[in-house]
């Protein structure tokens, strides 16, 4: 029996089940309608009411997401294809895997849903290059590093795979740096910090260590956003080696042992509809390897996997999307890899939730200002705000606001400010530049100026007891201690020299993607539950079991494209290609 979203929610919301931990919604797994997928029956849990709410019987339901759809019979298909290794998706992680393996001798083909190849961002993070040591910069060491971004994701991951991608980065990013340098036409930077201070103390938590790659051409000249350069060379790099791409082509069900949604033998061949919505099989000799990102269009999916992100996605007409918008936020991807995979045998990752690459950016002065909830009262620590721990801040602000006070001290105080998406190297923004830069986003609502602090506490709509607290913060900076939130020293910046900045943040985070989905050996093989691969089929890049837990940090920027997608789809491209 099956159990619609509606009705899910209504139950749940009725035990207090949604308004718990996401956590509690890990057991939760009734279906509903979705699109793409098998088509549910609205029916109450284990035949009671639905508004009785969930029980243990109930929430061991089916989605609808996991119910295989009728087989597409053999007489639908109208036209056949077949390499060695036939890739779904032309994203960074799909391309890199096609020409990874088409150089190691393989005959490949990639298709994908897709008008061309498709990007997001442009920041690649490597534990070092040949780039990094041209700057005279050491590799960054794997200890503190990881072992911080393990504690990030609550140890909750995989940490094989992150030692792997270590082993293999610089290797890698060298790979991408030959295919780039070939082209022609792009510079390579590294991203800029947030502040140089960052670079000092490893130890620290706001470390920002500069290994995050990016290209740029004479037009589009901002860090991390260039990764349509990326994919477009790759896609011209893998065609002069032979490799077939066929786009507008939509992935609709895994064959297995002979059989479309079959669940034994060997995954060996993909049954897609081209751009005329004919049904053409797309046969492997080696290997099918799913490339097909996210799941944040789908719902139920985003429900059942992603609850703490599920609200605030915003789907894009994926048909129609173009492939050089860049970087855009929301629901971009169906799921469709994912649940072609669980048809045919495959077990979600262990962790739980998926993580959400989401990220909700300071409402003004970065970690020096003081920050205030709705009632005029500091709640949090701001020297913990970079990152993923910003976007944390957002999920448990209140009113879904967060407010800022600063000076205009602090535009010589809190330097040195790099420009917006700048590469390393280039000048800092000078005090002067920074407070211009303040004054043009002034607004009188959103971003506010005066000649006292109590002006701007009043044009920010907040209580006139907002001062004290003010003084109060004053007072922790002239002693050096906080004893409230114990805000770092060195960042205690006071608030006394006129004009003063004021700016209310609207806490609303921004997803770009959510990570994971299936579950995954450390070569890239899809397994069932009981951790055995399925023979034939892998994955690559976003879609990838158990590298992130929960939030996705940015303040690293670039770990997905330089561990999942490009690290592993290389290095996944080359063991198909020498070893099945």
């Amino acid at each position: 029996m099956e159990l619609s979203r509606r009705k899910f929610l209504q139950g749940a919301l009725a035990t207090g089940a949604v308004a718990a931990s996401a956590g509690a919604l890990a057991a939760c797994s009734p279906s509903s309608s979705n699109s793409g997928s098998a088509t549910s029956t609205s029916a109450g849990a284990s035949g009671s009411p639905a508004n009785e709410g969930l029980t243990a019987e109930s929430v061991k339901q089916k989605w609808a997401f996991e119910i295989a759809p009728e087989p597409i019979s053999e007489d639908q298909i109208t036209d056949t294809k077949e390499a060695e290794i036939i890739i779904v998706g032309a994203g960074t992680s799909g391309l890199c895997t096609a020409v990874a393996a088409a150089e190691a001798g393989a005959d490949v083909i990639v298709f994908a849903m897709g008008s061309g190849p498709m990007a997001r961002g442009g920041s690649n993070f490597a534990f070092h290059s040949k780039y990094r040591e041209s700057l005279g910069l050491e590799p960054v060491k794997p200890d503190t590093f990881i072992q911080e971004h393990m504690g990030q994701n609550g140890f909750n991951i995989d940490q094989d795979k992150w030692y792997k991608w270590y082993q293999h980065s610089e290797e890698t990013m060298n790979w991408l740096i030959d295919i780039m340098d070939e082209a022609g036409g792009y510079e390579l930077w590294l991203e800029q910090v947030v502040h140089g201070a960052q670079l000092d103390d490893p130890t620290r938590m706001d470390w920002d260590p500069l290994a995050t790659h990016g290209w740029i051409d004479d037009e589009m000249r901002r860090c991390g956003d260039g990764q349509p350069f990326v994919v477009k060379e790759l896609a011209n790099r893998a065609e002069s080696l032979g490799v077939e791409i066929y786009y507008n082509t939509t992935a609709q069900q895994l064959v297995r042992g002979g059989v479309p949604n079959g669940t034994e033998g060997r995954v060996d061949a993909v049954i897609a509809t081209d751009p005329d919505g004919n049904y053409v099989k797309f046969v492997g000799t080696k290997a099918i390897v799913l490339a097909t990102g996210d799941f944040s269009v789908d719902r139920d999916m985003m429900t059942r996997y992603c609850p703490q992100a599920a609200e605030f996605i915003t789907n894009y007409d994926v048909e129609n999307f173009n492939p050089e918008d860049g970087k855009v936020y929301g629901g971009l991807y169906t799921g469709m890899g994912q649940k072609m995979g669980l048809w045919v045998g495959a077990a979600w990752q262990k962790t739980f939730p998926n993580a959400a690459m989401a990220s909700c950016s300071s409402p003004g002065a970065d970690s020096m200002g003081c920050l205030l909830d709705y009632k005029g009262k500091r709640f949090y620590n701001e020297s913990l705000t970079g990152g993923s721990n910003f976007l944390q801040l957002a999920f448990h602000s209140h009113k879904n606001k967060v407010f800022q006070i600063w000076d205009s001290a602090y535009g010589e105080t809190g330097q040195p400010w790099p420009g917006t998406k700048t590469g390393y190297g280039m000048p800092f923004l000078t005090a002067e530049e920074k407070i211009a830069e303040w004054d043009d986003m002034v607004d009188g609502k959103n971003y506010v100026k005066a000649d006292t602090i109590e002006e701007v506490i009043e044009l920010l709509g907040l209580p006139e007891e907002t001062i004290d607290e003010i003084n109060k913060y004053n007072g922790f900076c002239a002693t050096g201690v906080d004893t409230d939130f114990y805000k770092r020293a060195d960042l205690l910046v006071p608030i006394t020299t006129p004009p003063f900045y004021g700016a209310v943040g609207e806490m609303s985070p921004r997803v770009l993607t959510v990570l994971g989905g299936l579950r995954t050996d450390l070569d890239m093989k899809v397994c069932d539950a009981n951790d055995d691969p399925i023979p034939g089929l892998y994955n690559v890049g976003t879609m990838i079991g158990d590298s992130y837990f929960g939030t996705y940090t940015f303040k690293i920027p670039g770990q997905n494209y330089g561990m999942n997608c490009i690290t592993f789809g290389y290095l996944t491209g080359k063991y198909i290609a020498e070893n099945e």
